[in-house]
């Protein structure tokens, strides 16, 4: 490094081998997979994690309803101390805790929750979840889940791996 003075500055000179543009271009190719790819596995890391916590709101509002016989209202007071708790953050709301009851109703039978099939089923996003139970279960009017016709489903949705969920209904 050379220092050159001039009359009202100071300015630094780098001495040092020009970057060539083939090597420059492969190392930041290379740099900008692999921050791609630690994105992914973030974001795979966090829905791993919401998927498994919104399971067990799930499970935990309904053993609570069971056990101690708790109506409905318990999740409109659940959702409103919840966003109370934590301003701000979304996913809280009514409709999500009843999808979160719904969730682990619909994904608690023993044989489902063998570990091949558990690892799938929280590998996929929870907006992907959602809309599953949509077109599974309808909501009553008291927001108890009634099974939808298995027909209704197949008609208007279907997954497709790595890819996510499609319309199949031209709208």
């Amino acid at each position: 490094m050379a220092v050159k003075k001039g009359p009202a500055k100071t300015e630094v000179v780098m001495k040092s081998n020009p970057l060539r543009p083939a090597d420059y271009a492969a190392f930041l190719t290379d740099l900008k997979a692999r921050i791609q790819s630690a994105r992914i596995a973030a974001s795979r890391a966090v829905n791993r994690d919401l998927i498994l916590l919104y399971w067990d709101i799930g499970r935990a509002i309904l053993e609570k309803q069971t056990q101690y016989g708790w109506g409905e209202s318990v999740v409109e007071t659940l959702a409103r101390d919840l966003r109370k708790a934590f301003p701000g953050t979304t996913g809280y709301s009514v409709s999500s805790l009843w999808r979160m009851r719904q969730f682990y109703a619909t994904h608690s039978s023993k044989e489902f929750l063998a570990q091949a099939v558990r690892e799938l089923v929280i590998s996929i996003p929870w907006g992907h979840h959602v809309e599953l139970l949509k077109k599974l279960f309808c909501l009553s009017p008291r927001r108890q889940p009634r099974r939808a016709p298995p027909h209704a489903f197949l008609e208007h949705v279907h997954l497709r791996v790595g890819v996510g969920l499609e319309s199949r209904r031209q709208e």
